[in-house]
């Protein structure tokens, strides 16, 4: 008698636990919802890609470096559009981490690391603009030629 007055117990709690969930939460709603970024970040196959990618940018810097030291110094289009490439990357990575993770990114317990990844993008992106600044400048003779600078 006692195991079925416990299992009736049971029976009704697990009853009562199903409508409070049931009522603090709308149907087709889960728990926490992540975003689609969240969800992109935390994927080992998005660090496995974005380790892969440090890793070749690290040789093509190297190839580069060389290259450079060996010639005249003239960096052909296609070691810029493989830059760009990789400057486009980090860019992408670092825009998905700063969404997913907002404010956190950067105070985390990790924060230097966030910072310098800024930094290197930042830096990145400036290199990128005074290139392409600079072949306009020699292409069309001044600033004049740049809608929105003059």
């Amino acid at each position: 008698e006692d195991l079925h007055l416990k299992d009736g117990a049971l029976q009704a709690h697990s009853e009562h636990s199903r409508k409070l969930f049931h009522h603090r939460t709308p149907p087709g709603a889960r728990m926490r919802e992540e975003s689609c970024a969240q969800v992109i970040v935390k994927s080992s196959l998005f660090e496995a890609f974005f380790a892969l990618v440090v890793i070749t940018n690290a040789v093509f810097i190297g190839y580069d470096v060389q290259r450079t030291v060996d010639s005249d110094g003239e960096r052909s289009t296609g070691v810029q559009i493989i830059q760009y490439s990789y400057t486009g990357l980090f860019t992408l990575e670092l825009i998905l981490r700063i969404c997913a993770h907002g404010r956190r990114f950067f105070v985390s317990e990790e924060w230097m690391w966030a910072w310098l990844d800024v930094f290197i993008v930042a830096s990145s992106l400036w290199d990128v603009v005074v290139e392409v600044v600079t072949a306009i400048m020699e292409g069309q003779g001044d600033l004049e030629s740049i809608a929105g600078l003059s």
